[in-house]
């Protein structure tokens, strides 16, 4: 995750282990290992957006987050 920079963010609980292993309790097979990482990716910012809600008080900035999500989500 550092090539992402999720790690500087001081609020964001570090959840890649569980994230990981809740994929791997449900897709095991050995050829699925893409799944499972993209699994535990979608688990670890999911959390991470989510402490984002939970500790920036600005609400332009979330604002920008949603437009932002919006705009990926669109294109």
């Amino acid at each position: 995750m550092k090539e992402n920079k999720l790690d500087q963010l001081q609020f964001a609980r570090q959840k890649l282990t569980y994230c990981y292993l809740s994929a791997a309790a449900t897709i095991f097979p050995s050829e699925l290992s893409d799944a499972r990482i993209s699994w535990a990716k979608n688990g670890v910012l999911t959390t991470v957006v989510d402490d984002f809600f939970d500790v920036m008080e600005s609400k332009e900035e979330l604002g920008n987050l949603v437009e932002l999500v919006e705009y990926c989500h669109s294109a």
